[in-house]
C-alpha cells in the first residue's frame, strides 16, 4: 500500500499502483470546502495553510500504524472581479482580492497528530495541540514516537496509545527533521529547531540543532 496526506485534511490509503482508494480518514475538521467563493469572502477548514505540509506521515512496522502531523487553520478567501485583478511574475498568481486569504486569530489556529491503523485507516489515538504542528513525526522500534510543535515543544509519546511520555519547551519553533542513532552503545534523539516563517506566523532566532541521550542507559 502507499499512504499519502495532503493540504485538504485527509490521509488516503492507496494501492501500489494507485488505482484503488482503500481508506480516506480526516485528521484536522474539513467544513465548507465545496462553498462557492464570493467577495465577501468564503471561511473553510483547514485552511490554505492547513492540512499536511512538507512533513508527511511516518510508519511503525510493530504497531502497522501511520502517524500524520497536521495544522488545523480556518481561511477566508475573498473573490475578486476580474478587472482587479493583476498578476506581477514571477509572483504567484492567486485570483483572489486577499492573495492566499485571511487566517483565523492565532488563538484558533491548531495542531494534531493522528495515529492510523495502517490497513484500516481507522483513528486509534490523535493528540490535539494549540498551536501549529509542522515537524516530522519520528516513531522507533522501542515503540517512542518523537515531534515537536511551533512553540518550541520536544514531544515524546507512547506511540501505541499516544501517552506524552516528555514536553520539553525548546524555546524556538520546532519545524525540521528528528532522528535517532546510537553511537558507542548509547543512543541518541537529534532536533531541529529554529524557524522564522511568514507563512505560519512563526518567529525565531537562529536554526539549532539539540541532541538528547537516554538516560542511565549503560555504554554496551
Amino acid at each position: 500500500m502507499v499512504a499519502v496526506a495532503g493540504k485538504n485534511g485527509y490521509l488516503y490509503g492507496l494501492s501500489r499502483d494507485l488505482n484503488d482508494v482503500f481508506f480516506r480518514t480526516p485528521v484536522t475538521r474539513v467544513e465548507n470546502v465545496d462553498a462557492p467563493l464570493t467577495a465577501e469572502g468564503t471561511r473553510f477548514l483547514p485552511g490554505t495553510q492547513g492540512g499536511t505540509n512538507w512533513y508527511g506521515p511516518s510508519y511503525s512496522p510493530p504497531l502497522n500504524a501511520l502517524f500524520v502531523p497536521a495544522i488545523d487553520w480556518a481561511t477566508t478567501i475573498k473573490l475578486a472581479a476580474p478587472g482587479s485583478l493583476k498578476h506581477d511574475p514571477p509572483k504567484p498568481f492567486i485570483g483572489s482580492a486577499n492573495g492566499f486569504g485571511e487566517q483565523d486569530p492565532q488563538d484558533q489556529r491548531f495542531g494534531h497528530v493522528t495515529a492510523v491503523d495502517a490497513d484500516s485507516g481507522q483513528v486509534i489515538w490523535k493528540y490535539d495541540a494549540d498551536t501549529l504542528m509542522v515537524a516530522p513525526v519520528t516513531p522507533t522500534a522501542g515503540g517512542v514516537l518523537f515531534t515537536g510543535d511551533t512553540k518550541g515543544n520536544f514531544l515524546a509519546f507512547d506511540a501505541a496509545t499516544g501517552r506524552v511520555l516528555l514536553k520539553r519547551d525548546l524555546g524556538d519553533p520546532i519545524g525540521g527533521g528528528i532522528s535517532t542513532y546510537m553511537l558507542d552503545g548509547t543512543q541518541y534523539v537529534a532536533v531541529s529547531g529554529g524557524m522564522k516563517n511568514p507563512i505560519i506566523q512563526s518567529d525565531s532566532g537562529p536554526a539549532w540543532v539539540a541532541i538528547f541521550a537516554l538516560p542511565g542507559q549503560p555504554k554496551l
